[in-house]
């Protein structure tokens, strides 16, 4: 996993999020939006039993991440209680 994914997953802990419900590099356990590198670009998406859907890809590891942190933060039901 590359060095930026990482310290992306333990921001996100970090502020609460509900990690079963995020995929950073994986797919979540349930469902929920995911960042996953596949060497040649990375893919930002909603996985929904185990389907994409709305998947945006991105070359730049930087944006993906910011558009990826815009998903999942603008979701109330993601963080912990």
């Amino acid at each position: 996993m590359r060095t930026e994914l990482s310290q992306l997953k333990s921001e996100l802990l970090k502020l609460n999020i509900n990690p079963d419900l995020i995929g950073v590099d994986e797919l979540p356990l349930i469902e929920g939006f995911c960042i996953y590198d596949v060497r040649s670009h990375l893919e930002v998406f909603y996985s929904e039993r185990g389907s994409k859907v709305d998947c945006q890809e991105f070359s730049d590891i930087l944006k993906a991440i910011e558009f990826f942190k815009d998903k999942v933060l603008s979701e109330p039901s993601f963080r912990l209680r």
